[in-house]
């Protein structure tokens, strides 16, 4: 018999005096072993080689017949295989004198009555398989992590516990020592995802990076000391920072830092922008550095600016903003960061739990769009938010003092605005309620919705319907050139519907010198030219072209809308220059409609009505909420307006009041500012006094006398 044919004899005799096998091996070109194979380019060994591409000694625990360790010996200068089962050993003892392998050492050991110390130090431990089988886990990481400084752990979680192992939650499985790859003893312990964090910063693995999730396994790469400068790997997931705003809340710190890093996703980055604390703000920061938790001081003494600079600071993909006296759940970033699975969520929020000086949980929709946000902040400052979002939307350049406005909810619309989406995850957020803070509170509820909203800070759309009332026109024109919102928060619209050649000539001749930046001039045929002022009383079929004539004209503009707010006044209306203003002073979350008053031509008291559609008479003082107006001079909601189909054969057959019967149906709002009145102007008066103007004025060949 040959040599060759005693070799493979042997190998034979061998392979299946030591079976049944669970590990796939090749060995001289022949497939052996049993059902699990080991590829060169699994998730596991690939990180392994890219954290360490070189290292003298790599500790394995649960090594069974070393389908990894003959993969990581290629690349270790030693590897020190452990494993509780002698037959398991046997066979690794096997193809390790069949392959030749010299950097491998099998130890047959059993982990929970072993002290690891005793093999030395590694330079890292390769941790897979094995966690998840302990009784006491917690015991096995405090070892490891006193002989190596990384660790590569795949391991298995719950998703909720019902028992308790050294002061931590989770749940005991049990084990049947018989089977070969089970554990040894009759029961294990496993952590839910958040303790296990808990569990590797309390045993000292402070820097902990998610490689990957998978229902409830979990891969994590380990570092028993942070190291802020150590190599990230390049990875498709998304990273994200924790940026904690601190200001005097030295206090809670402690607390919230806790919940940051025994998130069951550990964060990528974590940085605490100290805002000009007085307190033991920095002294608390530095005990945080070990779980490479960095630390940034500004004195701006704004939240704002705060985030900005935490912005600035860090590079992940995805930012939490975390308030120094609020907590992140324990499932928190997990649970949000599932939900960026589409390149269009910009915002993932939750709902909330507040604590503290009270106790209850406030729940949002399970969606959000840029007009419900228009309305009310339904997304807390700690949302995660795409960098690029931010970026994109610059919204935290726009001045917003924090202490008048509500800065992150201008952040979230400003975001929403641009076309992101808002989704809401499951986990919540803890809001603390305190003296403090329940005192800010109780001012913000006493400001104005104006100030809350930053209404000062909006674009409106101020859209004029003009009907080709030269004789009036002149006297507009000097509102327009006089009312006071801010020119670049001002988009001009003008709807010329005249038909008249010489009086749009008159309007663009306007136009070619006003300041207004954001202008669209639009002609429409809407009726009859004059049909505006035409006498209506007693005609049926005028007043029958006019309602046609309105509908189609607000119709046309609902179509076109493009800002949270449109003002509309019409051509002959003349609103006190800060009226823009005083209407917003009008809105709150439940309002989608506040006019300026103005009397009306055909009867006696103002174009407006109360329940039961009686007609306002008498002016009122400050803010009033009626049943409906007239469009002379009114702030409308652009959701609203969007939303709406005027009508004009329908009841009620004008186009406002059915405007505003279809708003009762909403739930919404209407208001008249009183301080806001108008002045409502007669075309037939102005085109008396233009022509007794004309009258008094001397001829250009007759001498002025004086």
């Amino acid at each position: 018999m040959s040599s060759l044919t005693t070799l493979k004899t042997d190998l034979e005799s061998g392979i299946n005096r030591l079976g049944p096998w669970t590990t796939k091996f090749q060995l001289n070109g022949k497939t052996i072993g049993g059902s699990y194979e080991v590829s060169e380019e699994e998730l596991l060994l690939r990180q392994f080689r890219e954290r360490l591409p070189y290292a003298e000694r790599v500790l394995e625990l649960g090594c069974m017949e070393g389908g990894r360790t003959f993969s990581l010996a290629r690349r270790v200068g030693h590897v020190v295989g452990v494993d509780v089962r002698r037959e398991h050993l046997q066979r690794a003892r096997f193809i390790q004198r069949t392959r030749n392998v010299q950097n491998v050492t099998f130890l047959e050991m059993d982990l929970e009555a072993t002290d690891l110390e005793t093999l030395g130090t590694f330079d890292a431990v390769h941790n897979v398989g094995l966690l998840y089988h302990m009784a006491d886990p917690a015991k096995l990481l405090r070892q490891l992590v006193a002989i190596a400084p990384e660790m590569l752990l795949w391991t298995y979680v719950v998703d909720d516990g019902d028992a308790e192992q050294g002061g931590y939650q989770g749940r005991f499985v049990n084990e049947n020592p018989a089977d070969r790859i089970g554990g040894v003893r009759s029961k294990s312990f496993r952590p839910t995802r958040s303790e296990l964090m808990r569990m590797l910063s309390d045993c000292g693995w402070r820097d902990v990076e998610l490689i990957e999730e998978a229902g409830t396994a979990v891969s994590l790469w380990c570092r028993g000391k942070a190291d802020g400068n150590a190599k990230r790997i390049p990875s498709k997931a998304l990273t994200v920072a924790v940026v904690v705003t601190c200001h005097n809340y030295g206090n809670y710190l402690d607390e919230c830092l806790k919940s940051v890093v025994h998130q069951s996703r550990r964060p990528d980055e974590i940085v605490i922008v100290d805002d000009a604390s007085t307190d033991e703000t920095p002294e608390i920061a530095k005990r945080w550095s070990d779980w490479n938790v960095q630390y940034l001081r500004v004195e701006n003494q704004n939240v704002r600016l705060a985030r900005k600079a935490g912005l600035e600071a860090t590079n992940s993909d995805v930012l939490c903003f975390v308030d120094a006296d609020d907590l992140l759940t324990p499932d928190y970033l997990r649970s949000g960061m599932q939900q960026f699975n589409r390149h269009d969520f910009g915002i993932i929020y939750s709902d909330m739990v507040r604590f503290g000086s009270e106790n209850v949980v406030s729940a949002f929709p399970e969606t959000l769009t840029s007009e419900e946000m228009c309305w009310k902040n339904y997304a807390h400052c700690a949302s995660l938010v795409r960098r690029e979002a931010l970026e994109m939307t610059r919204a935290f350049d726009v001045p917003v003092d924090p202490k008048v406005g509500h800065e992150d909810w201008l952040v979230w619309r400003k975001v929403l605005e641009q076309g992101w989406k808002a989704k809401k995850q499951t986990a919540l957020y803890a809001y603390r309620r305190h003296a403090l803070g329940a005192s800010l509170k109780k001012n913000w509820e006493s400001d104005r919705y104006y100030r809350l909203r930053c209404l000062n800070l909006e674009t409106v759309t101020l859209f004029v319907p003009l009907s080709g009332r030269s004789s009036i026109w002149p006297r507009f024109s000097q509102f327009l050139e006089s009312q006071s919102w801010p020119r670049e928060q001002t988009k001009l619209h003008l709807l010329d519907t005249s038909q008249d050649p010489e009086f749009s000539s008159m309007v663009r001749a306007w136009l070619a010198t006003s300041d207004y930046p954001h202008v669209c001039y639009e002609q429409l045929s809407v009726g009859d030219p004059g049909l505006a002022d035409e006498e209506r009383r007693g005609q049926v079929d005028v007043q029958n072209a006019v309602r046609l004539a309105a509908a189609t004209i607000y119709n046309h503009l609902a179509r076109h809308v493009q800002t949270s707010f449109v003002w509309i006044v019409e051509d002959d209306v003349i609103p006190p220059e800060n009226a823009a203003e005083m209407l917003l002073q009008g809105f709150d979350q439940d309002t989608a409609s506040v006019a300026g008053p103005y009397r009306s031509r055909y009867h006696d008291g103002y174009v407006a009505w109360t329940k039961g559609h009686n007609i306002i008479k008498e002016a009122g003082d400050g803010i009033q909420v009626v049943e409906g107006n007239g469009f002379g001079c009114v702030m409308l909601r652009g959701n609203v307006l969007k939303e709406s189909l005027f009508t004009c054969k329908q009841p009620p057959y004008d186009f406002d009041p059915a405007f505003y019967e279809r708003l009762k149906q909403t739930r919404c709002q209407a208001k008249m500012n009183w301080d806001a009145e108008c002045e409502h102007l007669d075309v037939a008066s102005m085109e008396k006094l233009n022509s007794s103007s004309l009258q008094k004025s001397p001829k250009i060949d007759e001498p002025i006398e004086g």
